[in-house]
Parts: structure tokens; C-alpha cells; sequence
């Protein structure tokens, strides 16, 4: 938002970390009503009933904070062309972690540098790299297990922090089907020259002065991956696929409703799980057709990694001083709030373990680099 006072905190965290040939943009933020105006109220709504934490302002607060992210992608192309990468941030990001990542600099190599050093250290033909950890603190373990087994690199697939369902009668317990996405995250990216022009070739972005009053509002949507099927009889449900209507899968016992995922820290970051991007009417198509989405090609189109470990977490609070902050308040507001407490106590546990996962590594690496201790004597 424009709020200064959170533009001074912003200012005071990133001005002295910034290179001489860097330049940082405040991107003014897109609100619900903006949102709203430009046709995403629907698709809000639909997030909602979906099972949104705190409920429907919630809602069209995550679709305002999504079209803010594609607002600074299209920034980022107008001023930038040239650009080799970008990087986004919300203004809630705090750098403790850039400490413990210079500790670790003098006994692991991967920590030296700085961004475009991480960046050009990235696979050829990488499009996003996710430098934020927020997720469980079980997820973020998964991830590390990983990591350690591909030898501690400093960025993974971000398939790997992916986890395959348990499949009941044939079909899977996620609404995501069949893959579940572990670590989310869009407080801190990086998009490649090719991301950014990927990014605006699905989303169809328009200049910044107009990108919420013109475009044909997309989202991405819940639609079974074609990898759950093994032919097209599984899918059944409702025959009605008019606009108003709310058409169902049912995948061996589990319906799937026709619900978008407008969230940048789902489908922004992984277009390639939740892609590509479709308009109502599209989705509806699909559903009309019985056709599971394919994500095998939009992998090789859509690059994304993880850093590993994360170099950025969000402000969070301890959850013993959110305990009891919803009560005496409307109902409207416990759910908005429940919302917050959720995302607050969600980054403070990825903080604590994003920090563990640091401090093993610096000792790990001082462990290594300890000389080894002298030989006892020779007996006589």
C-alpha cells in the first residue's frame, strides 16, 4: 500500500543493502475495489466459499494483492527491458536471515555473493526463484531432507518441495490433485527476463496505467491434473456449465468444485502446478469437455526454484501473543482476523525454522573447518 509509515521501514531495510547499479520501485497496490471494478468480485466470492481464512474481505484482499504482483511485473517490463532479472518483495520482509547467510559465506561457497551472484548461479533457462520460506515447519524439513540429498545446493526444483497425496479408491485427497503444494511463498522472488515475458504473455498484461480496467480478468483454477485419470469416464458431474451455475468433478468420491486460485503466493509462483491462467468461461470449457489439465509442458516453459536454504521470511508473531486477539469483535472481523493470525503465526514458525536450518549449516561448516586434533604419542 502507500501507507509511509511503512514505507519508511522499507526504506531504512533496503537502501543500505542495495548495490550502486540497483534500482527499487515502491508499487502502489491495487485494492479490493479496484479489483472489484475490473471484474474479479466473482472470482473472489468463489475463494470465499472455497475455504478462504477469514472469509470473503480476506478473499478480496489476497485477489488485490495478486493483481499487485502482476501490476509490478508489468512495471518491471516497461522500465526494465533490458533487465536480466527482477526481484519482487513485499514490504513486510525482514533480513535477519542475511546475517546468518554472511556467517555462512566463509565455509560454504554458495552463500558468497549476492543476488545476481545466487541468480547466476540458477539452472539455464530458470524463470522464477522463490527466496522466501513460509510454510509448516514439516514442509520446510521435507525441503531441507531434500536439499541435503541433492548435496546442499543453494536452490532446489521447486518440485521438491512437493508432496504426492495418498490416493483413496483411486483418487486423491487434495483438491489439487494428485500433488500437493508444500511451500508457498511470493514475499520474495526473483522472475528471469524470459519469466517476465512469460508472465505477461498468460496473463495478458497491459501497461501499468491500465492493467485493472483492461484486462479480461484469469485466474488460475482447481482443475484435476491429467495425471490423475487414467481415461475420461472418472470424470462425472454436473451437466449445467452456465455461468451462474457451480459445476462439480467428481474424482472416485472427492468433488472438485470449479474454484480459481487467484493468490500470489500460490498461483503466481507455481504456474506451472496451477496454470495456466484461464478466464471464467475457459475453465467452464474445460470442465464442459471433461478435460484435466496437463502441466508436463508448462514445467519446461516455467523454470521455478526455491532457495534453499531461504534468505527472506515476513514479519510473524509468536502465536501466545495472537491467543485471544479475536475476542469481543464482529463475526466479519474474527474472520478477517483469523485470516491474519494465520498468515502471522504461519511466517514466525517459518522464521524459527528457516533460522535452524542456518545455524546447522554454519556449525556444520565450522565443524568441517575445525583443524583436526593432534595424534596422541607413539607408545615407546
Amino acid at each position: 500500500d502507500d501507507a509511509p509509515t511503512a514505507l519508511r521501514i522499507m526504506h531504512a531495510r533496503v537502501c543500505p543493502l542495495l548495490a550502486a547499479d540497483v534500482c527499487a520501485h515502491r508499487v502502489s497496490a491495487v485494492t479490493p475495489a479496484m479489483a472489484a471494478k475490473a471484474g474479479f468480485a466473482s472470482m473472489a466470492r468463489d475463494i470465499e466459499e472455497g475455504g478462504c481464512k477469514g472469509g470473503a474481505r480476506m478473499a478480496q484482499i489476497e485477489v488485490a494483492i495478486s493483481l499487485s504482483h502482476l501490476f509490478g511485473a508489468s512495471l518491471a517490463r516497461e522500465r526494465y527491458p533490458n533487465a536480466s532479472a527482477v526481484m519482487f518483495m513485499e514490504d513486510d520482509m525482514v533480513f535477519d536471515l542475511l546475517l546468518l547467510r554472511s556467517r555462512a559465506a566463509a565455509q560454504w561457497p554458495s552463500a558468497r555473493g549476492g543476488l545476481a551472484t545466487f541468480a547466476g548461479a540458477l539452472p539455464l533457462g530458470w524463470a522464477h526463484a522463490q527466496l522466501q520460506g513460509h510454510a509448516e515447519p514439516k514442509q520446510l524439513r521435507h525441503l531441507r531432507q531434500k536439499w541435503k540429498f541433492e548435496g546442499r545446493p543453494q536452490a532446489l526444483s521447486a518440485m521438491a518441495g512437493e508432496k504426492q497425496t495418498e490416493r483413496t479408491h483411486g483418487g486423491c485427497a487434495s483438491s489439487h490433485c494428485c500433488t500437493e503444494h508444500q511451500n508457498f511463498g511470493a514475499g520474495a522472488y526473483l522472475l528471469s527476463a524470459s519469466g517476465l515475458a512469460q508472465l505477461g504473455s498468460w496473463w495478458q498484461l497491459g501497461s501499468t496505467t491500465s492493467l485493472v480496467s483492461t484486462v479480461e480478468p484469469r485466474a488460475c483454477w482447481s482443475l484435476p491434473e491429467k495425471s490423475c485419470f487414467v481415461t475420461g469416464k472418472n470424470l462425472t458431474g454436473s451437466e449445467d456449465m452456465g455461468l451462474s451455475s457451480t459445476p462439480e468433478l467428481n474424482l472416485a468420491g472427492f468433488p472438485l468444485k470449479l474454484q480459481p486460485q487467484l493468490l500470489a503466493d500460490v498461483c503466481l509462483s507455481r504456474v506451472d502446478r496451477y496454470g495456466p491462467p484461464l478466464t471464467r468461461a475457459e475453465a467452464l470449457a474445460h470442465f464442459a469437455a471433461r478435460r484435466p489439465r496437463d502441466t508436463s509442458r508448462l514445467r519446461q516453459q516455467w523454470r521455478a526454484y526455491i532457495a534453499t536454504p531461504p534468505l527472506f521470511v515476513a514479519e510473524g508473531l509468536a502465536p501466545r501473543r495472537l491467543a485471544g486477539a479475536s475476542q469481543g469483535r464482529s463475526k466479519e472481523s474474527q474472520q478477517l482476523l483469523a485470516g491474519r493470525i494465520h498468515n502471522d503465526s504461519l511466517a514466525w514458525h517459518s522464521n524459527q525454522a528457516a533460522n535452524r536450518w542456518w545455524h546447522s549449516l554454519i556449525r556444520d561448516a565450522e565443524s568441517a573447518q575445525a583443524p583436526a586434533s593432534a595424534p596422541a604419542d607413539a607408545p615407546a
